[in-house]
């Protein structure tokens, strides 16, 4: 392994003065002839319109890339996989991700991309005790989603829709998506000027399922080195933090208008006098659609006494199954008609959606006769229970 260190840092230093690089080794035989570099512009990953794919002959288990790094760290991965034979698709081995900036990093691993290791990089040496310090919170959390899985399948149905069930389910996924947010603040605080900590409150804001900005959330981001604030990813999280804050409970719902499925214009504010649900989906987002009958249910039961629904879908014309027809063809098969469906098509780039820093879904908001948030992400039972204590 000596040998091999030396052999990659000479090998390394050659292309230093020319590029950046990555010099990587595997150990024992490999299942692919080709790795590819997946180079985002941004330090979360986000930016899929503006990633650069690159790819590297696997040699005698060695690869190299040279690379322009962005001027700031920015997300990548490394892929492998290869053609099905006849060219009808992929097989995938897996991928590693890490941060590539001004660095020329060498990358050491077995026979996959399982357990590499990263030198020669500090942005990654502190990516690497992120990674380390939420591993046991997001582990709890995938063990937690199998087991609810699991029962699933044996619990009676009756006893698995329960407002009660479905409690303790969620009591089991928060209490572990508490400890990866612990985590993520932990980091934050005793590391204020990595560029880490700014992916980490970035990924801290997307946390939990909701939109709630804690005091601990703005501390810590008021903590962060001057640079990092002044930074463009810097500088978008203390406009998210501020988007957010505009729709936390409490808070006067932000009003828009938007064409319903017949074209005429339909306006938050046409429901004031009513509780109305303000629901956020997409005809391809699978929990969405299996919101659908708890949403009729409850439309059927409270409409009479003052309960609306208004639903912003954010399918997106510019791709392919998710332009109008999906859209109209998907209130028609779930059998949500009754209550009205606006969206202006452009998925996430919707204003509603921009409006309410909506990052997932589906995601909901309950809005009292005086316009007013008074709850958020109501689901299932929980969405029930709430509007029997209202009414």
């Amino acid at each position: 392994m000596k040998k091999l260190f030396l052999y990659l840092y000479a090998s390394l230093a050659m292309h230093v003065a020319m590029s950046q690089t990555i010099e990587g080794k595997f150990e024992g035989s490999v299942s692919t002839d080709k790795i590819f570099l997946y180079q985002y512009p941004d330090i979360m990953g986000y930016d899929s319109q503006g990633m650069k794919i690159d790819s590297a002959e696997i040699v005698n288990g060695q690869f190299h890339f040279d690379f322009k790094p962005g001027p700031l760290p920015g997300y990548a991965k490394l892929i492998q996989m290869k053609e099905k034979e006849g060219g009808k698709g992929k097989i995938y081995y897996g991928e590693t991700r890490f941060f590539l900036t001004n660095d020329s990093i060498i990358i050491l691993t077995g026979d996959s991309l399982k357990n590499v290791r990263i030198f020669n990089s500090p942005v990654n040496y502190e990516y690497v005790v992120l990674q380390e310090m939420v591993q046991p919170a997001t582990q709890k959390i995938i063990a937690n989603e199998r087991s609810i899985r699991e029962e699933a399948m044996m619990v009676p149905q009756a006893i698995r829709e329960s407002r009660d069930y479905q409690k303790f389910n969620r009591m089991r996924q928060q209490q572990a998506e508490k400890e990866r947010m612990a985590a993520y603040e932990y980091f934050i605080q005793n590391y204020p000027y990595s560029w880490i900590s700014l992916y980490a409150l970035r990924l801290r804001l997307g946390q939990g399922g909701q939109n709630i900005i804690s005091p601990e959330v703005v501390r810590l981001y008021n903590g962060l080195g001057k640079m990092l604030k002044q930074s463009e990813p810097g500088s978008a999280i203390g406009k998210r933090i501020a988007a957010k804050s505009r729709v936390q409970i409490g808070a006067k719902a932000p009003v828009f208008q938007l064409n319903d499925t017949s074209g005429r214009a339909v306006s938050l504010a046409d429901y004031r006098g009513k509780y109305v649900l303000l629901e956020f989906w997409s005809t391809n987002c699978g929990g969405c659609r299996a919101e659908a009958p708890h949403l009729k249910s409850a439309f059927e039961k409270y409409h009479k006494k003052g309960f609306d629904i208004l639903s912003v879908s954010l399918n997106d014309e510019r791709y392919k199954y998710s332009g109008r027809k999906e859209w109209l063809e998907a209130i028609r098969e779930d059998g949500t008609g009754k209550w009205r469906h606006v969206s202006d098509l452009k998925g996430w780039k919707s204003a509603p959606a921009l409006l309410y820093d909506i990052e997932s879904i589906p995601q909901n908001y309950l809005i009292d006769p005086d316009g007013k948030i008074i709850s958020e992400n109501l689901r299932g039972a929980d969405l029930h229970g709430k509007l029997a204590d209202l009414f």
